[in-house]
């Protein structure tokens, strides 16, 4: 026994002795179960009936095509909260692009973003794009390198005061991965970088109010990232010269998701009005209690008469966006479309 033990630990070991696939849907495994044992007990091939078994076996196969096309243009979206920050992962349609902003520290890292990778199929990432250095949203960045070997590795062109992050930026430096620094208004895959502006960053002297501020359009459909930006970092964002170049509004999203930021609240009035939203996603923490959504924002939030999510209530939160709308649905039940207000 202990031989056999020993044995499967070494050969694990073997470069790609093993490799993780994406958790299949009901149909699928409902489908392959009942195909594998027609097949093997041969009661698919018995001579009664067998014309309509077999046409109705190709009939439920061309049905998981049908929904396996119809997913493909698909992007996902899933916002993962992470106990004091949160992480929002994004796979682009067709599965070639997959993108990972912030990670949390290093204890969420290895208890919640390492399986969730690993359930979605993920063997190595594509992108991993770190909007801070506060040990939140980043501490678990070097886990995730060791263990996803990301292809790209992406970072803000401030100078956190965090040693682990700074320490992460050291030992990245020298690996192919590393990317240069990366500024407002550049286009990152599905991402134009809004903040923080080169003139301001120096201005700003808390890591929140540094935070990168992301927009991604997919399928025409506006997702705005602003991680936990902080008052001054929401004011200099609504002043910065991104908002100066030749979009009409730059800022204008159908959705926009939020953490929360220390004693300052998220998105303030003036930042929602120049967003517009139809849905509104508060990454916030059941623990500790200062990443929790309080009465004041959510009465705030409520008098706009736009749905709003917490993830501290509906937990995982998973935006799909096809070609012709949008759909959100949460670990609670509760849900969304672009078709519904």
């Amino acid at each position: 026994m202990e031989c056999i033990r020993a044995t499967s630990n070494w050969s694990a070991e073997w470069p790609a002795a093993y490799f993780y696939l994406p958790m299949p849907g009901l149909f699928t495994i409902l489908l392959y179960y009942t195909l594998l044992l027609a097949t093997l007990t041969g009661w698919l091939f018995k001579p009664k009936l067998r014309v309509w078994k077999i046409s109705a076996a190709i009939a439920l196969v061309l049905v998981w095509c049908g929904l396996w096309l119809r997913e493909r243009p698909a992007a996902h979206l899933t916002v993962l909260p992470l106990n004091g920050g949160h992480a929002v992962y994004v796979q682009m349609p067709g599965g070639g692009d997959d993108w990972l902003i912030d990670c949390g520290n290093q204890s969420a890292a290895a208890s919640i973003i390492k399986p969730f990778l690993q359930a979605q199929g993920v063997n190595r990432l594509s992108n991993l794009m770190l909007t801070h250095g506060e040990i939140n949203y980043s501490g678990g960045a070097p886990l995730i390198a060791e263990n996803f070997h990301p292809r790209h590795l992406y970072t803000s062109p401030v100078h956190f005061r965090s040693p682990s992050y700074r320490e992460f930026q050291t030992v990245a430096a020298e690996e192919p991965a590393w990317q240069d620094p990366i500024h407002a208004g550049e286009q990152i895959g599905p991402f134009t970088i809004l903040h923080p502006a080169s003139a301001l960053k120096a201005e700003l002297t808390r890591a929140s109010d540094n935070a990168l501020v992301l927009r991604a359009e997919i399928h025409g459909t506006r997702v705005l990232l602003v991680s936990d930006l902080g008052r001054l970092g929401q004011m200099a964002l609504l002043n910065s010269s991104a908002m100066n170049n030749s979009q009409l509004n730059p800022l204008r999203a159908d959705i926009v998701i939020a953490g929360l930021s220390g004693d300052d609240e998220p998105l303030s009035d003036s930042l929602l009005n120049a967003i517009q939203p139809r849905a509104i996603v508060i990454a916030d923490s059941r623990q500790p209690a200062n990443k929790r959504a309080g009465p004041k924002l959510k009465q705030r939030l409520a008098q706009r008469n736009i749905p709003v999510f917490y993830t501290s209530a509906s937990d995982a939160i998973t935006i799909t966006i096809r070609p012709h709308g949008w759909d959100l649905h949460a670990m609670d039940g509760s849900n969304m479309s672009s078709g519904t207000h």
